[in-house]
């Protein structure tokens, strides 16, 4: 086979990019939204609700790395699906 020869591929290429252990879409609006609750309402008790939904959403990444994909595509085809047909 001429011309043929082996390529490595990198792990980067065939996983989803996580930022400590989430999609990174899913941390920025988890901690986005989570910061805005204790520093405004000033509830430091949620830092560790906030470390606890974290460590859950990791778990799911973990189990099932296409888990937040599949579930923006449901709500997305759901909304859809509800056109109206009005005459």
């Amino acid at each position: 086979m001429a011309g043929s020869f082996p390529a490595p591929v990198r792990r980067s290429l065939t996983q989803p990019l996580l930022l400590a252990g989430l999609p990174k879409a899913v941390a920025i609006i988890h901690w986005t939204v989570s910061t805005a609750i204790i520093i405004t309402g000033q509830q430091y008790w949620f830092i560790v609700v906030a470390l606890s939904i974290h460590c859950v959403l990791a778990l799911l990444t973990k189990y099932d790395p296409a888990a937040f994909a599949l579930l923006r595509r449901a709500v997305f085809v759901r909304r859809a699906g509800r056109r109206r047909l009005d005459p």
